[in-house]
């Protein structure tokens, strides 16, 4: 049981160092205010039908 617990904190350390290596860029970083505001939904139109139309 402890051999298995200790195999996991390895594995666990080594994701978390492997992160940090391959993406040092989001350590901290301000994100860029137009990554935020692209994910707002473009504006629809909508269009009412009547009974006759539809």
């Amino acid at each position: 049981m402890r051999v298995m617990n200790v195999i996991r904190m390895l594995l666990l350390g080594s994701l978390i160092v492997a992160g940090h290596i391959l993406y040092p860029e989001g350590d901290g970083n301000i994100p860029d205010p137009a990554s935020v505001t692209s994910l707002a939904p473009a504006p629809v139109t909508v269009t009412i039908l009547d009974a006759r139309t539809s």
